[in-house]
């Protein structure tokens, strides 16, 4: 299995909505499921629930794609991780098919491999060299997710249940506000140390030389802060 964690899996979507009014009527960005690339051929995998038709707006960017002659698409309609029904798209030729074992589906990415890995890229269409040089180095802890974690002792070492603290996934508290985490407060519940959160981390404090732009409390998970100069 390649997702280890499942919650930060989910958590790493992005509500494509922040885009909206940037396109044209009903355009908006869509999700790839699965790609492989090799020697500039592509292996898109796109997976279904059963009798979920593909939208509109996904058919014509996947038969867009197809045009270049560089992609082949497996759709996938089943269960999470158990297809049952596919469709296997390649240039001019796209066939359907009931699926009585994964091996089916692994056997097309199989084949689809061999085929790509023994190609060569031609001059005309060289695999791009990006040299653009990068004029500023900017820092990646541009967002802080706080969360409210168990307390396992307090700051005298004595025992404590049925407390939290605040804790940063990145351990930014630990480096910029040691004090929260040498001398944490004791909150009664997940709920309250978020609050805490959302005011320690108020808009207009300034973290590393940035600025605090926003605070977002996600539901009763975290605090997302995003800083910026």
């Amino acid at each position: 299995m390649t997702i280890q964690n499942l919650q930060a899996h989910a958590d790493s979507f992005w509500d494509w909505a922040i885009f909206d009014g940037c396109f044209g009527p009903g355009v908006s960005p869509m999700d790839l499921d699965g790609t492989v690339e090799r020697n500039l051929w592509f292996l898109l995998f796109e997976t279904k629930a059963p009798g979920v038709p593909i939208p509109k707006g996904e058919l014509i960017t996947f038969q867009s794609l197809m045009a270049t002659k560089r992609f082949t698409i497996l759709f996938m309609w089943g269960p999470r991780n158990i297809p049952v029904v596919a469709e296997l798209w390649r240039w001019r030729s796209i066939e359907r098919f009931e699926i009585s074992s994964l091996k089916h589906c692994r056997a097309i990415a199989t084949e689809w491999w061999q085929f790509a890995n023994k190609r060569r890229i031609n001059n005309d269409i060289m695999r791009p060299k990006w040299k653009i040089p990068i004029k500023k180095e900017f820092k990646m802890a541009n967002v802080l997710t706080i969360h409210a974690k168990p307390a396992v002792q307090s700051p005298s070492n004595q025992a404590v249940t049925g407390k939290f603290v605040l804790a940063d996934s990145d351990e930014v508290l630990k480096k910029y506000w040691p004090e929260q985490v040498q001398e944490p407060t004791l909150y009664a519940s997940i709920d309250a140390a978020l609050d805490a959160a959302e005011i320690l981390f108020a808009v207009g404090q300034v973290y590393d030389g940035q600025h605090v732009i926003t605070v977002t409390r996600v539901g009763n998970e975290r605090v997302e802060v995003i800083l910026a100069e």
